[in-house]
């Protein structure tokens, strides 16, 4: 997801989606590690919009 979409949303709504997204990391890492995931670069993807989605939480929180 873009940044601009996720300021968008409001900080429960991250929340849920963070939650969500750290489960979906957990399921992938397991059919990554038992190789039925072909797409290893999807665990990559995933990290990396948790992690952006983390820091528009950052944002909104302390300026709110």
């Amino acid at each position: 997801m873009e940044t601009h979409e996720l300021m968008k949303k409001t900080p429960a709504d991250l929340a849920k989606m963070i939650g969500s997204g750290r489960e979906e990391l957990r399921q992938l890492r397991f059919e990554v590690a038992n190789l039925s995931q072909k797409d290893v670069r999807r665990v990559r993807k995933l990290r990396k919009d948790i992690a952006r989605m983390q820091t528009v939480l950052t944002v909104l929180t302390t300026t709110a």
